[in-house]
């Protein structure tokens, strides 16, 4: 089963948590809220199971490390493909000496 999570609303939170479905989202340094959020998911537990569950469903397809494996390997392969004439150039270019090598 997954897990509820309360977390404040920056970086990268926002892709992992979906605000009253996966857990709570609650404004960067609102110390109140992430409390308020906690004390929430303590005193229901059906709200806990079902956040976990959406939690879950969500976050295993998503961030699983082969599909970001992938998603990474397509940003290089259209990076590649856009930029080709520049490595093609680069690659033309002479080899730098080595230090000491006559």
């Amino acid at each position: 089963m997954g897990k509820p999570c309360v977390a404040f609303d920056i970086d990268g939170a926002r892709e992992v948590v979906i605000s009253e479905k996966t857990g709570y989202l609650v404004d960067a340094f609102d110390s109140a809220g992430l409390a308020e959020g906690v004390v929430k998911l303590l005193k229901d537990e059906g709200l806990r199971q079902s956040f976990g569950q959406n939690g879950r469903r969500h976050v295993d397809p998503n961030f699983r490390a082969e599909k970001m494996v992938a998603d990474i390997s397509e940003v290089y392969r259209m990076l590649i493909a856009r930029h080709s004439e520049r490595l093609e150039r680069f690659d033309r270019s002479p080899a730098p000496k080595e230090v000491g090598a006559e």
